[in-house]
């Protein structure tokens, strides 16, 4: 909520170097050289991920994670564009980059027995801050 935040943003292969993605955008609000928070959207052809990272004193602290899905449709063998449907919805907590507590309110295959939030949201989360710090890094 602070509106003193300035933000800067990456677009598509700026950042994404999965090539299963089709385009997206990872952005990032920072004050001084203080990241705040980061903003990241991917999306393929049948889905959308949409992952906010919260960070405090430069560690992590927070992770919403949302994937979407388009519709498919069995008659004409594509995908709906126009309808998409939330299958995941997941919230992490962080402490001293340790998982302390999460919630998942809509569960998919996301939520996997071999997927380890733990590990997997502080990589993603600690290659997205460099990318931001990179690029206000560039704009001194």
């Amino acid at each position: 909520m602070d509106t003193t935040l300035k933000s800067v943003t990456l677009q598509n292969r700026e950042f994404l170097k999965d090539t299963a993605y089709a385009g997206g955008e990872l952005t990032g609000f920072y004050k001084d050289n203080n990241i705040y928070r980061i903003y990241k959207s991917a999306a393929a052809s049948f889905r959308v991920e949409l992952s906010e990272y919260y960070y405090k004193k430069k560690q992590l602290i927070f992770v919403h994670k949302k994937i979407s899905e388009y519709v498919y449709n069995d008659s004409s063998k594509k995908y709906d564009y126009t309808k998409i449907n939330i299958t995941f919805s997941g919230f992490y907590y962080f402490n001293n980059e340790k998982l302390i507590d999460s919630k998942i309110s809509i569960q998919n295959n996301f939520s996997r027995k071999s997927y380890n939030p733990e590990r997997n949201l502080l990589e993603e989360s600690k290659v997205a801050l460099e990318f931001i710090a990179e690029m206000i890094n560039s704009l001194k």
